[in-house]
């Protein structure tokens, strides 16, 4: 299945993205990082293709949790940007 809302990854994600893996590597080795990075890059595929799936938060940003994150994006105009990729603790930081 095919979407036609676009997906933009911010630099902010990116590098949640990168610091995920990069600690996941470090404390559990290659084969648990590449699973990770496996569901991660589904989830992403997946909040394409039902964006409204996440929970809006009164910011009008919705959260989609996975494991031991939550992923933050915006739906605006047929466009899912996901804008972190965050430890549950630090949201109330």
């Amino acid at each position: 299945m095919t979407s036609s809302t676009d997906l933009v990854i911010s630099f902010e994600a990116r590098q949640d993205n990168y610091d995920v893996l990069q600690y996941t590597v470090d404390a559990w080795g290659d084969e648990q990082v590449d699973e990770y990075e496996g569901i991660l890059d589904t989830v992403f595929k997946r909040i394409r293709s039902f964006p409204e799936m996440g929970r809006e938060r009164d910011d009008g940003i919705r959260e989609y949790a996975i494991r031991h994150h939550v992923i933050l994006y915006r739906y605006e105009a047929g466009i899912v940007t996901i804008l972190r990729v965050m430890h549950p603790r630090r949201l109330r930081d």
